[in-house]
């Protein structure tokens, strides 16, 4: 996957965001990243690089830890 990958198609095809979860929590963190891909747009006029957004995967990940 390249920096060049929208959104939505990151979110069905990331192993990090499948293997964080199971389907029902990955479902609800799917929608939050929507949101903040939306919110990101907004601010930024561009998507997110995949790197952006596997930060914020790492920061779920972190958080679902504590």
């Amino acid at each position: 996957m390249d920096s060049q990958t929208t959104g939505p198609e990151i979110l069905k095809d990331d192993t990090a965001l499948k293997q964080m979860t199971d389907s029902e929590e990955g479902d609800e963190v799917s929608a939050v990243l929507e949101d903040l891909i939306e919110m990101f747009v907004a601010e930024n006029k561009r998507m997110p690089t995949e790197d952006e957004m596997k930060q914020w995967i790492r920061v779920f990940r972190s958080m679902n830890e504590n």
